[in-house]
């Protein structure tokens, strides 16, 4: 069917305006919830979490197209900040409501988008100028307005916080005894996920491990066969896998996703954090914390060959799209203390102020701590709807930490 522009900028209008609408609800310390309906005997899902309402939306076929677009908002809010995805499509909607008002009125589509961009611009620069480094006091402001309020929840955050140190990192996970609690471990963050998004669709939006064996390497494979011995090892030792690399073929990657899809292997693969030099510097650094051995492919170090003693061991891990979480360790503190006096060295010989902080930013990971906020409920709905609200007020203080915190009035 072909649509005139009138009639296809209606229907966009529409599909958009119908994700901002129940989204929209959700807005604010005060929010509402909105009922999902689950297919099969699974109980309705009760949430505010703006980009898992619009992913469960369900239009006509012309509508949906519209739908869509806010959707994309919503995910690369997600993406960008963890946070803020029902903020982005109410004002996503508004942009275009206001855009489609000057188009009727004759104005140039493309000249529309120059201006909003340069506004845009604008309007990043001067929150960027007023923004200040936020202390441990603002982390519980911050906290509580993601929290809905939620003074406990907010505390709890501000707690761990302050025990493990603004670069620490934190993850949430149910607790099996009844109540709340929260541990304090080693920690180790990569700021790269899955090697390929087509691992989220076939692990999940995030994937958990226990006790999982790792492989640490740059090597680039090209065949799945090159992978095959260390997955063939992981499941005589009958645990999980995580490979970290720094790319794998289109062919090895479709037969690894295969053997996983048929249940023949319980792996992932983690993609090789940053670009040039760092990258082997940053895998030295996770082998040093994982005290495992670190496969360099300039040295012809082969991964067919790896064993046991070769591969590294932490008590968990979390992997997403964008970040892989270490927790606990075998911690071998002579070679994480001799490795940290060689990055402080190059950070006193860097020549530039960039390369300082790049090897500084590697003291803090290697030295980092990880806080494991457990959370309890008396139903699944309960727990899901308290990890919602963590994961948010984490991701907010989290975004606080790395750009500040700006006081603009409008």
């Amino acid at each position: 069917m072909i649509y005139n522009e009138e009639e296809t900028n209606e229907t966009l209008v529409k599909g958009i305006e119908a994700v901002a609408d129940v989204v929209g609800v959700t807005l604010g310390p005060a929010r509402n919830s909105v009922i999902i309906d689950r297919p099969d005997d699974l109980p309705p899902l009760i949430i505010n979490d703006g980009v898992t309402i619009a992913r469960n939306i369900s239009l006509s076929k012309e509508e949906m197209v519209g739908a869509k677009l806010l959707i994309e908002v919503c995910k690369r809010a997600q993406e960008k900040s963890g946070d803020g995805t029902t903020s982005a499509s109410v004002l996503a909607n508004a942009f275009i409501k206001e855009g489609m008002k000057l188009i009727e009125q004759g104005y140039n589509p493309t000249l529309i988008r120059s201006e909003f961009t340069k506004l845009m611009q604008t309007l990043e620069s001067e929150i960027s100028l007023n923004a200040s480094e936020i202390t441990l006091d603002n982390i519980y402001a911050i906290a509580l307005i993601s929290a809905n309020n939620d003074e406990e929840m907010a505390l709890r955050i501000s707690k761990i916080i302050r025990s493990i140190g603004m670069d620490g990192v934190i993850t949430v996970e149910p607790s099996h005894t009844g109540k709340d609690e929260m541990e304090i471990v080693k920690g180790f963050e990569s700021s790269a996920g899955y090697i390929h998004n087509v691992l989220e669709r076939v692990n999940g939006k995030e994937r958990r491990m226990e006790n999982p064996l790792v492989l640490v390497s740059d090597q680039e494979v090209k065949d799945f066969e090159e992978i095959l011995p260390v997955l063939e090892l992981a499941k005589e030792n009958k645990r999980p896998l995580l490979m970290v690399l720094k790319s794998i073929s289109p062919i090895a990657l479709n037969q690894f996703v295969v053997n996983s899809m048929n249940g023949s292997i319980d792996a992932s693969i983690a993609k090789a954090e940053d670009i040039s030099v760092w990258t082997g510097l940053k895998l030295g650094d996770l082998a040093t914390y994982l005290d495992c051995h670190y496969f360099i492919n300039a040295l012809d170090e082969d991964i067919r060959h790896a064993r046991l003693e070769h591969l590294g061991e932490c008590e968990s891990l979390v992997i997403n799209a964008s970040s892989t979480l270490f927790i606990g360790g075998p911690a071998n503190d002579d070679r994480i203390e001799y490795r940290l006096e060689q990055i402080l060295e190059d950070a006193d010989m860097a020549e530039t102020e960039f390369h300082k902080k790049k090897n500084l930013a590697r003291v803090g990971k290697l030295n980092g701590m990880a806080g494991i906020i457990k959370i309890h409920g008396e139903s699944e709905q309960e727990i899901h709807n308290k990890k919602d609200r963590l994961d948010d007020s984490l991701n907010a203080v989290r975004s606080a930490i790395q750009t500040g915190m700006a006081n603009i009035l409008i």
